[in-house]
């Protein structure tokens, strides 16, 4: 589909901080004062009482598209954009105040697009009909033996041997998993080293996978966390990893901030572990020696620009802080 915004286009942190929630999410005021109240909101149509007080303008969160206007009561108003702020943008003047509908309404090809589309349709539909109604389809009659005795008792006799296999399986968990039939719980985490991390947010982290060793600047390090968590979690909390050299105590490199396993925390299910594979490139900035892998678990807003850091806990219940040194060690070497 053509795209109306540069592919490089990052959302500005203003525009965020100004949005408008009683306009469902989908309005920023970009400059001055306006009063405005939400009416109604949908995919294609956003109406709003409005009251100016100063010159403003505000900011759309869509693209430009064919067939978007803004009226505020009889009165039509110009919609613009530019390259620099290429979202929906509309000007109110001071002393404005009505109801301001921004809709997605019909242009000329769209009209000849629905025509086209129904004419075609209805075209199909009576060129089958005359087809189907031109001469005499006799209905193949097809028809199917049934089952003599000795083959109906056979298939009955099979049906309740699956069932009553089905029925042991959940009645003995232990001899289904010891014939195969069943997978036994917590066969994935074999070979993994066991951890017992807890934290005050309800996440913990119970064990990790990893070949640790030396690796090369410019390589790809990999290794594999196991999360869980015993409770629903109400927010979304992401991870960072930090290369700490063990000598000095410096912080050199730091991960890109992601959610554990890929899946934000509020979607995890209660008492089942999340895989949370690990892959970060090594710069070549990065000076040879060996380091500690470090881990911190936040929750932020949408940019990441305010941190609430999670505070973690060893088995025990004895604090660590909100940074945790994992049990991974490595040695970077030079190319």
């Amino acid at each position: 589909m053509p795209a109306t915004i540069p592919p490089d286009y990052v959302f500005s942190a203003e525009s965020q901080r100004s949005q408008i929630n009683s306009a469902g999410g989908k309005l920023s005021i970009v400059a001055g004062r306006t009063q405005i109240g939400l009416l109604s909101a949908s995919a294609h149509e956003l109406h709003l009482q409005v009251q100016v007080f100063t010159p403003t303008t505000l900011e759309l969160f869509t693209a430009p598209f064919p067939g978007w206007t803004a009226q505020l009561g009889n009165q039509q108003l110009e919609l613009h954009s530019n390259p620099e702020q290429p979202l929906l943008h509309v000007d109110l003047q001071q002393g404005q105040r009505g109801e301001l509908a921004l809709t997605l309404g019909a242009t000329p090809p769209r009209l000849f697009g629905w025509l086209l589309t129904w004419v075609g349709c209805w075209t199909a539909l009576v060129l089958v009909l005359r087809w189907r109604t031109r001469g005499d389809h006799e209905a193949e009659q097809i028809e199917f033996a049934l089952l003599n005795h000795a083959e109906a008792r056979l298939f009955g006799v099979l049906m309740l041997g699956v069932v009553g296999l089905l029925a042991l399986s959940f009645a003995l968990p232990e001899l289904a998993a010891a014939g195969g039939w069943q997978i036994a719980p917590g066969t994935g985490l074999a070979g993994v080293q066991p951890l017992n991390i807890r934290s005050d947010a309800g996440l913990e982290l119970i064990g990790y996978r990893a070949d640790s060793g030396r690796i090369a600047q410019g390589s790809t390090l990999e290794f594999t966390l196991y999360w869980r968590t015993l409770r629903s979690v109400e927010a979304n909390y992401r991870a960072q990893i930090a290369f700490q050299d063990r000598s000095t105590g410096r912080v050199d490199s730091l991960s890109a901030i992601r959610h554990p396993g890929d899946l934000p925390t509020t979607r995890w299910l209660p008492r089942r572990y999340v895989v949370d594979t690990w892959r970060i490139p090594i710069p070549d900035t990065l000076s040879p020696g060996d380091y500690d892998l470090v881990l911190t678990l936040f929750s932020c807003d949408a940019l990441c620009e305010e941190r609430q850091s999670v505070t973690l806990f060893a088995s025990d219940g004895a604090p660590i802080g909100t940074v945790l040194a994992l049990p991974l060690s490595t040695s970077i070497v030079s190319k």
